[in-house]
């Protein structure tokens, strides 16, 4: 499943912490652009790519879990994220994409 926009006005309702539900493969560009009241969100296992600007303007967000199975991140997915921490899996794409553009990171051993 490929979530966008209009999903996310469907299914997000303003709570400081979301988790995506099984089944999504892709975040869309610009997903979650300007929810602000977004602190923590929790990407299932099976999500392989998070689109331009998903979560752009997302200002107060401090954490996003990425699992191993995210292979691409698309060009500005945390813009306007200050702060913000990629809690991911040692050596992951996630970290690597981290480390190249200057975002804290953070490793998870277990299942999330």
């Amino acid at each position: 499943m490929i979530i966008g926009e209009k999903w996310v006005k469907e299914h997000y309702n303003g709570e400081s912490e979301f988790i995506l539900p099984e089944g999504v493969m892709v975040i869309g560009n610009g997903a979650f652009k300007g929810c602000e009241s977004l602190e923590k969100i929790v990407l299932p296992e099976g999500v392989t790519e998070i689109g331009d600007y998903a979560f752009d303007g997302c200002g107060f967000l401090k954490s996003i879990i990425i699992p191993e199975s995210v292979k691409s991140i698309g060009w500005g997915a945390f813009a306007l994220c200050d702060g913000v921490v990629i809690i991911c899996k040692s050596d992951s794409y996630a970290e690597k994409y981290a480390t190249e553009h200057h975002i804290y990171f953070d490793w998870y051993d277990l299942p999330f």
